[in-house]
């Protein structure tokens, strides 16, 4: 899958090349070439790296191809193509610039459920940091002071905490800086299609073994397949769906106790008829950043696996959440969604009747 990706940034950084060049006053011969040679380099570094430079590259394509086409439908002769590619380019440059402000404004999002239960408390839901995309020590650590005035019963890591362009010694930094949490309350790790460097053309400079060790060193403890049980709460932490969809744990067979408020954790939002079947009272996901470039959240929509791209969905005392993410894979530009992390309060369903009585 990331190799598809890879070569289909390629091909349309390189088409994306010819069609700035095309539309660049400059004279036939070997200056023209050699320009079309370095517009090809630069679109194509664009395409291949991780920095905010390919954020300008997608919205310059998306305006100079919407342009080029509103140019066709009109039937009108360009003037001057070469400002239009311009504009284009400065529109783009802009709203990467936004995005890259918008991506370092970390927000909590509140979530007040009622259930039928005697059960009430608090959960912090945290995933997509992608470390350290976007992020420090010094950032992750204000992070986790501002999480730890939240005082919930638990923290969950709900996956891609690191990717597979974090070296180990970051990987460890992540952890033991979030491993601090158990200050206020357990913190549990469940996996994403990220964090064991599976999803990279390179190979891992990690183990699977190494990236457990990591996490529990930090004193984290991981639910994979597994449930825990923290006060009023039985929480179930599924195995990635993505590399282990075949072999992971059916849902059925994680929701055991239902005197408890059953939480499932999975870091993709798949299979939420199922969860919701086995019992489940709420289900938490990410994963899908909620595009994280709009307008890619649009297309998240059509994948037929994903049962929610972004916000809460409750039916028949079953609640679903996605979060957008606390930050992003690849560069740190978000112009959709927030960078948020996400805070679950769950308390006794309010008597109506009794309370218009009273």
């Amino acid at each position: 899958m990331m190799i598809l990706f890879v070569l289909a940034n390629a091909a349309a950084g390189l088409f994306l090349a010819w069609d700035t060049w095309r539309l660049l006053p400059v004279r036939p011969g070997r200056g023209r070439q050699a320009l079309l040679l370095v517009l090809m380099a630069v679109f194509l570094s664009a395409s291949m790296t991780t920095t905010v430079a390919y954020s300008v590259m997608v919205y310059y394509a998306a305006l100079l191809l919407a342009v080029q086409l509103v140019w066709r439908l009109v039937k009108k002769n360009w003037h001057a193509p070469w400002l239009a590619a311009l504009v284009c380019l400065l529109l783009a440059g802009g709203m990467t610039i936004w995005g890259m402000v918008h991506y370092d404004q970390r927000v909590a999002t509140h979530y007040t459920l009622e259930t039928e239960k005697d059960a009430s408390g608090r959960l912090v839901f945290l995933s997509d940091l992608h470390y350290p995309t976007g992020m420090t020590s010094q950032k992750l650590t204000k992070l986790v002071k501002q999480l730890e005035k939240e005082h919930p019963d638990a923290y969950i890591l709900g996956g891609d905490i690191v990717d597979e362009y974090t070296t180990a010694p970051q990987a460890r930094e992540a952890f033991k800086i979030l491993g601090q949490l158990d200050r206020t309350a357990p913190v549990f790790y469940v996996p994403g299609n990220h964090d064991d460097q599976e999803e990279g053309i390179l190979p891992p400079v990690y183990t699977a073994q190494e990236l457990d060790d990591m996490i529990e060193s930090a004193g984290i403890r991981i639910l994979r397949d597994d449930t825990v049980t923290v006060g009023d709460f039985e929480l179930s932490g599924r195995d990635d769906y993505r590399q282990h969809k075949k072999d992971r744990k059916a849902a059925d067979g994680l929701v055991t106790d239902t005197e408890k408020y059953d939480v499932v954790i999975d870091h993709q939002p798949v299979q939420s008829e199922k969860v919701r079947e086995a019992g489940a009272d709420l289900m938490l996901s990410g994963h899908t950043h909620n595009g994280q470039l709009w307008p890619f959240g649009y297309l998240i929509h059509l994948h037929p696996k994903m049962d929610m791209v972004s916000g809460i969905r409750q039916e028949d005392g079953f609640t679903q959440i996605t979060s957008d993410g606390i930050g992003g894979w690849g560069f740190a530009a978000r112009t959709a969604g927030n960078s948020e992390y996400v805070v679950v309060d769950v308390m006794p369903e309010t008597d109506t009747d009794q309370a218009e009585t009273d």
